[in-house]
């Protein structure tokens, strides 16, 4: 893709050396939507109006799940594109691995220098009831300033060009099922497509919470989540199964994501309570996870499961 693209910056280069006297007074792209094409190093993002585009070809990782705001230096970083057509411009004519034959390209501004710089958010809804919170996307405010192009045998230089905002939806993580799934260890899980919650806990906290003896109306046993008793989310790049949970992490498939639960605060959070009761022969036990919050230590960012959020039910029996 990246290849195509400079192919075409090369041959429309060629169709407008005559032509140095060309001369864009605005750009008008900021209420334009972006689009991306291609992946990694062959990545950019365009926007369309009417007949004209603006090109950005950066490497994707520009845009990765930070906020923040990073700084780019264009012609070395990044390259910014501008074209005119003779006609209307559709994605085809941008994303298209055998270019279209229309529109043709009439002219096209190529950065030579100037600044541009990412601001990334976080977009998040919250449950205004259970305070429950979940990262949906991320918007990445892009600046450029002082932009140089090169148009042909002259230059034009903008103090400022308004791209605007480049929206990145997030797979959210799964609801799970409250069927919980145990293994011989002391590790209780639930697996919802390719993402699974485990708690893992130590052998004593094990013992207290799941003992076979029915807990009082409110009065659960509880436990702090801490460095001995964690609870994490790992989200694979497939499906995955119980058997390959419960054995070693050798044989996991490749881990995308990792969230792990903040260590609790007495009364306050990172509880995980339990509440027994008796199933004829067997025992009920209700894990509930209280004011939990998740963290990806990659990019520094967290949800909560919010006040109370059921983990699941685990049987047991005498």
């Amino acid at each position: 893709m990246k290849k195509l693209l400079v192919l075409l910056i090369f041959v429309s280069l060629l169709n407008s050396c005559d032509d140095g006297n060309m001369e864009v007074k605005s750009f008008d792209f900021a209420d334009a939507k972006a689009v991306k094409c291609g992946e990694g190093e062959d990545f950019f993002i365009y926007k369309i109006t009417g007949n004209e585009a603006l090109i950005i070809s950066i490497n994707e990782s520009a845009f990765d799940k930070v906020s923040g705001t990073t700084s780019y230096v264009l012609a070395e970083d990044a390259t910014l594109i501008y074209r005119l057509y003779d006609g209307p411009v559709t994605t085809e004519t941008i994303c298209s691995a055998v270019p279209a034959s229309n529109p043709k390209v009439i002219e096209e501004w190529v950065s030579t220098g100037g600044d541009m710089s990412v601001a990334t958010n976080v977009v998040k809804t919250t449950d205004a009831t259970t305070g429950k919170t979940t990262i949906t996307g991320f918007n990445h405010t892009i600046s450029l300033t002082n932009v140089t192009f090169s148009i042909g045998d002259g230059e034009q230089r903008n103090d400022v060009i308004p791209f605007g905002v480049y929206n990145v939806s997030d797979t959210p993580i799964a609801t799970f099922s409250t069927e919980l799934q145990h293994c011989t260890n002391n590790d209780l899980y639930v697996i919802a497509g390719n993402q699974v919650l485990t708690l893992s806990l130590d052998d004593a906290t094990y013992a207290d919470l799941f003992a076979n003896v029915p807990t009082t109306v409110g009065a659960p046993r509880t436990a702090l989540i801490n460095t001995a008793n964690t609870l994490d989310i790992k989200v694979f790049g497939g499906t995955v199964l119980g058997t390959v949970i419960c054995g070693p992490s050798s044989a996991y498939p490749t881990i995308l994501e990792r969230w792990n639960a903040k260590a609790g605060i007495e009364g306050n959070s990172g509880i995980i309570s339990v509440e027994t009761t008796t199933n004829g022969t067997g025992f009920d036990h209700i894990v509930t996870l209280k004011n939990v919050v998740l963290q990806n230590p990659v990019n520094q960012l967290d949800f909560t499961y919010g006040s109370s959020y059921i983990f699941g039910t685990y049987t047991s029996s005498n």
